[in-house]
């Protein structure tokens, strides 16, 4: 027996042998790829209160640290200990990937500590400095 099947808007022209008995169950089938499912999102308010709370819960030490988003490599650090910075203010340059990303100060306050120089590779994680909270 000839059937035209169709495979992602193509069709074809199958032929099939019947072996003992057989009944059809439909005169078209549709393809077996799973079809998407709608999924609900998550509320958009519950992220940045969680963050927030998290954010809230860290010692001024911890607040004042920058860790590497990323393994890299340090291309420039653009401070030094006891320099005075803002929040948003770039403190240092890693690269990955040939692309350059400039890290931020997660706070006003002073450089305390650098534990890296230009050219160190770092890990997801690592501290690269601290910063002391005015």
């Amino acid at each position: 027996m000839k059937y035209w099947v169709s495979v992602n808007g193509k069709k074809y022209e199958v032929e099939v042998e019947r072996k003992g008995d057989y009944t059809p169950l439909a005169k078209s089938y549709e393809s077996a790829a799973p079809r998407p499912v709608p999924v609900a999102a998550a509320p958009a308010a519950a992220a940045p209160q969680l963050w927030e709370k998290e954010a809230a819960e860290k010692t001024s030490a911890e607040a004042g640290s920058l860790n590497s988003p990323f393994p890299g490599k340090v291309l420039e650090v653009t401070v030094q200990v006891g320099q005075k910075v803002t929040q948003g203010s770039t403190v240092l340059i890693l690269e990955a990937m040939k692309m350059e990303t400039e890290l931020a100060a997660p706070l006003s306050g002073a450089i305390r500590e650098i534990r890296v120089k230009a050219g160190d590779k770092v890990d997801t994680g690592e501290l690269l400095l601290l910063i002391s909270a005015e």
